[in-house]
C-alpha cells in the first residue's frame, strides 16, 4: 500500500508539473546582434526570416562590450539603454519612446557612473521637451517646465546651502513677481 501511495503521489506531482507548465511562455528572451535586424517603414525586421522582431537587440564592440541595448516588441523599439565606454555593464542613459508615437521620445533618464539618476527629461506626444529635472543624492535640485527649447512655466532651484529659488517664465522670458 505504501508503494502504491508513493508511486501515485510521484505520478501526481509529475502530471501537475507538466499540466501547469504546458502552454506557458518561456522566459527565454530573443537576443540578436544589431546587424541581424533591419529597419523598414519605422519597424525592425529580422534579416533571416523577414518577420517583425520581438526581443533584445545588442550593439557591441569588437571586444564584445555592449554599447547599446534596444527593447523591441512587434518591430517597435520601446526603450534603448546606452552604456559607458570603459565601464562594463554600467548604463549612462535610458531612452523611453512614446507608446502612441514610437518615433518620439517620452523621457530620457541619465545616470552617473555610480548608478544613481542625475537627470530626467520628459517629452510630450510630439517629442518636444516639457520638463527637465536634475537630481543629487536622490533629491531633486532643479526642475524647469519647458515649451520645446524655451523655459515656460515654473523653474525651481535648490542650492547647496538648501536655499530655494522659484522663478516663473513665459515663452522664455522671466516674469517679474
Amino acid at each position: 500500500m505504501k508503494i502504491f501511495i508513493r508511486n501515485y503521489s510521484l505520478f501526481l506531482v509529475v502530471y501537475l508539473c507538466v499540466f501547469f507548465t504546458y502552454g506557458q511562455k518561456s522566459n527565454k528572451t530573443n537576443i540578436v546582434d544589431f546587424y541581424d535586424v533591419y529597419l523598414e517603414d519605422g519597424l525592425l525586421y529580422r534579416s533571416d526570416s523577414k518577420k517583425l522582431y520581438t526581443g533584445l537587440v545588442h550593439r557591441t564592440r569588437k571586444n564584445g562590450d555592449i554599447i547599446q541595448e534596444d527593447y523591441v516588441k512587434k518591430g517597435i523599439i520601446h526603450s534603448t539603454i546606452m552604456y559607458y565606454r570603459r565601464q562594463e555593464g554600467k548604463p549612462y542613459a535610458k531612452y523611453v519612446y512614446n507608446k502612441d508615437n514610437p518615433n518620439a521620445l517620452s523621457q530620457v533618464i541619465r545616470y552617473r557612473l555610480e548608478g544613481d539618476v542625475y537627470e530626467i527629461v520628459y517629452y510630450d506626444y510630439d517629442g518636444r521637451k516639457i520638463l527637465e529635472e536634475d537630481y543629487e543624492d536622490g533629491r531633486i535640485i532643479y526642475s524647469c517646465e519647458l515649451n520645446g527649447r524655451k523655459r515656460h512655466g515654473k523653474e525651481f532651484c535648490v542650492s547647496k546651502e538648501c536655499d530655494t529659488a522659484i522663478n516663473y517664465f513665459n515663452n522664455g522670458r522671466r516674469v517679474k513677481n
